[in-house]
């Protein structure tokens, strides 16, 4: 057996395949090394391992996805049916055929464009002094 052993660092590198160690001999020629090896798998395959849980803990969290699922599903289109009842107001208000403009408001209109062609006193009274005489 030539060459030192390994130590932890190496061990995991080589793992990994980072690096290969300078000058070190092969970890299954030495119990020493082959013990540190199989250590590191160990503690590897109990770190890796998940936590043991019992059927009725996945059963009762299945049930809560499940009950989060369709509450969600509701949630996601709560607004479809105001979307819908928005637009048929708008679209029947838009079809709608234009009804007259109440009395009240065309007889205001009609005062206005009298009121806008009578011409006041002062005024015809300035006209005269800007007119130019012919002769």
């Amino acid at each position: 057996m030539e060459g030192r052993h390994w130590n932890n660092d190496e061990i995991v590198a080589h793992y990994y395949g980072v690096a290969a160690p300078d000058g070190v001999h092969r970890w299954e020629e030495c119990a020493e090394c082959a013990a540190l090896w199989h250590a590191f798998e160990l503690r590897r395959q109990v770190i890796q391992l998940p936590p043991p849980v019992s059927r009725e803990r996945l059963a009762d969290i299945r049930a809560g996805l499940e009950r989060r699922r369709d509450a969600r599903t509701w949630a996601r289109w709560w607004w479809a049916p105001a979307t819908v009842a928005t637009l048929c107001i708008a679209v029947v208000f838009n079809l709608m055929p234009h009804t007259q403009k109440p009395a009240e408001a065309r007889a205001m209109e009609q005062i206005l464009a009298e009121a806008s062609q009578i011409e006041p006193a002062a005024v015809s009274a300035t006209q005269f002094l800007f007119e130019e005489e012919s002769k």
